[in-house]
């Protein structure tokens, strides 16, 4: 009987469902989702520091698990040899599947970090049921706060503002408690499911800003938050969901219990069990569901309809299809599309018009909804139009990110060249300085335009540094090859009606390998008061060159006033003055006055950064990761306000 079919099916899926928990917690222990390996200050394997590390990890199971529970951090040694060590336990896992994770990363084998990381002396790695460290320098106590690993579940689709605050309310909820609590872990019991935990080294304040920067990176793009999920950094990491997930508690022998406190039957094997007997039950579990579920699908495939099929492989696609989900591809629009799109291009419809040519606003179709977007058309076909066109194209269509604009599709036919990019209904960062018709072309003129916007209070100019810095740390560091934008000012950044910032115009885009540092061009083109002058000089494109460009919009953003080159030296006006103040040790003297008050001693640090990123020689800028870590640092605890500049580049 038809009616017969579906609990056989749903049992083929919870087999194939056992079989992928099954199998992965075999293998999960020797698949390091985030690992960093030193590249400087290697150690030979005949140094104290090699035999102390060995010490260190030959004992990390027993330790971890057995003595403590499920974390370590402990000394090794001393003086130049001393190895500074911890290890902690995933809460959704089992202790038994942590200790094989442990068991891993410290074998001598090829999945061991020692052979990972071969010479480190400070390797950092997050396997799913298990977190390493160690060091030469002690770094317990310190919080790294830096985004390492995302794992995002299909988008929520229904109410998805209202989960979004369910999710943050229960998370905050979580963290109150995992901060008071010495073990630093904690898990809500209603739904939305949430699961916080920090390393147990961590003081209260450095762990709340730890999980306080993961938070704020799940929830900040409520339009398209994930379902469920999971952010980590080395330090800490939150998990949740609208299904309940196991959580095994710390403590000497932990029982798994699920997010909702519902009673499990998962019992801990014992140690002594050995791993001979747990290797042969997992290969035992694994060849038997692998046979039960084949004859499910065989069965399956004779008697299911077609209907059926279909939605048994989206069933499954749930997972895989993530990534489609979270980085859609760019979509083909036929030229007659967008023309309907845009009303035959109606001049009501003209938003503007930039290098590339005129842009309109339009609607369009994705996936069965009408989006509002912004259609650029190009005023030049030509070869190189072309290939700028293309170049764009298949840089920008794999991004995603709630700082980046997103390219939704595009269409080339004859010569007719059109880029289809999300919709940003409020003004660009330059608009919202210096007012909508009050802008000044101080590069043609000289005049420097004043701030204007009384709207801009400084948490709101805080946050829109803090998104542009989220979406070039992106752009750097996590896409698969490096992406340098290489026109970075206040033009180029779109702002929403929450003041909400996303890098656009990616007309000059370029790709770097990440092992790759640097790319030659002869066409210097970009915006000169911005331009870094080593890539002006030399023609060389690097990261340091978008480093730098940042901090000119940083200081323009901080100061209120739009910089110009001054006229015969080539320097730029904005830089000159910041360290004009910063020398007589008035360094808020530059600040937008109207931003005084409250929070002078965050304006201040926030200069110094910028200082630090319009460096002269390349090698004294720091990366768009550190800029990062110390623009977050300003809301917690700014112990180096005070310090001098070039402290804190020395420091960077």
């Amino acid at each position: 009987m038809a009616l017969q079919r579906p609990p056989l099916l749903l049992l083929c899926f919870h087999l194939l469902a056992a079989l992928h928990t099954t199998s992965y917690a075999a293998l999960s222990s020797h698949l390091p989702q985030a690992m960093d390996c030193s590249t400087s200050g290697n150690y030979t394997s005949t140094s104290a520091y090699a035999a102390n590390l060995n010490k260190f990890l030959a004992s990390l199971p027993e330790k971890t698990i057995f003595k403590n529970g499920g974390f370590i951090n402990d000394t090794v040694g001393e003086g130049t040899g001393t190895v500074y060590g911890l290890a902690m336990c995933s809460a959704d896992y089992s202790r038994s599947d942590c200790g094989d994770c442990l068991a891993a990363a410290a074998s001598s084998n090829a999945n061991g970090l020692p052979n990972r990381c071969p010479g480190s002396t400070t390797v950092l790695a997050w396997f799913d049921p298990c977190l390493v460290r160690y060091s030469d320098t002690n770094f317990f106590g310190t919080a790294q706060t830096g985004e390492i690993y995302t794992l995002n579940g299909p988008r929520a689709i229904w109410e998805p503002l209202q989960y979004r605050n369910d999710v943050v309310r229960n998370l905050n909820e979580s963290i109150a408690a995992a901060v008071a609590s010495s073990q630093r872990f904690a898990a809500s019991s209603t739904d939305p499911y949430t699961l916080v935990q920090c390393t147990w080294d961590l003081p209260p304040d450095q762990c709340k800003q730890c999980l306080d920067v993961l938070t704020a990176n799940a929830s900040k793009d409520w339009t398209s938050m994930a379902v469920d999920g999971k952010r980590r950094s080395y330090s800490c990491s939150v998990r949740y969901g609208n299904t309940s997930f196991v959580v095994v508690p710390f403590g000497g022998a932990p029982t798994p219990q699920s997010v909702d406190q519902a009673t499990t039957s998962a019992n801990q094997s014992s140690s002594a069990a050995g791993k001979g007997s747990l290797t042969a039950g997992v290969v035992g579990s694994v060849v038997g569901l692998i046979l039960l579920a084949c004859a499910c699908l065989i069965w399956y495939r004779r008697n299911g309809t077609a209907g059926n099929e279909r939605k048994f492989f989206r069933l499954h696609k749930t997972q895989t299809d993530t990534q489609t989900l979270a980085h859609p591809n760019a979509h083909k629009f036929t030229y007659q599309q967008l023309v309907g799109a845009t009303r035959d291009f109606a001049d009501t419809r003209r938003l503007g018009q930039g290098a590339f040519g005129v842009v309109y606003k339009g609607a369009v179709m994705v996936q069965d909804k009408e989006v509002d977007v912004a259609i650029k058309t190009a005023l030049v076909v030509s070869d190189e139009a072309r290939a700028a066109f293309k170049n764009e194209v298949e840089i920008m269509s794999p991004l995603n990110h709630s700082n980046i604009i997103r390219l939704v599709g595009s269409c080339d036919e004859e010569d007719n060249l059109l880029l289809v990019y999300e919709l940003v209904e409020d003004r660009n960062l330059q608009a919202r300085l210096y007012g909508r018709g009050a802008r000044v072309d101080a590069e043609l003129t000289g005049v420097r335009a004043r701030g204007s916007s009384l709207d801009l209070d400084w948490r709101k100019r805080y946050n829109i540094l803090l998104g542009i810095t989220w979406g070039l740390e992106y752009l750097h560091a996590k896409c698969a090859k490096c992406v340098l934008h290489r026109d970075i000012k206040p033009g180029n950044v779109m702002l929403d009606r929450d003041s909400n910032a996303k890098l656009c115009d990616f007309g000059l885009v370029t790709q770097l390998t990440h092992a790759i540092t640097s790319r030659s061009t002869n066409n210097i083109i970009g915006t000169q008061v911005y331009m870094d002058p080593a890539y002006r000089n030399t023609g060389k494109i690097t990261k340091e060159s978008d480093v730098y460009s940042f901090g000119v919009l940083l200081l323009e953003v901080v100061c209120g006033e739009e910089p110009v080159l001054i006229d015969g030296a080539g320097k730029n006006s904005l830089i000159e003055k910041v360290r004009e103040c910063e020398k007589r040790n008035a360094i808020l003297d530059a600040a937008d006055q109207q931003l005084r008050g409250e929070f002078d001693e965050e304006i201040k640090a926030a200069l110094s950064i910028g200082l630090c990123c319009v460096e002269t020689r390349r090698g004294d800028r720091p990366t768009i990761q550190i800029v990062l870590g110390r623009l977050l640092s300003l809301t917690g605890k700014l112990a180096s306000n005070n310090r001098h500049p070039n402290a804190v580049c020395d420091e960077v």
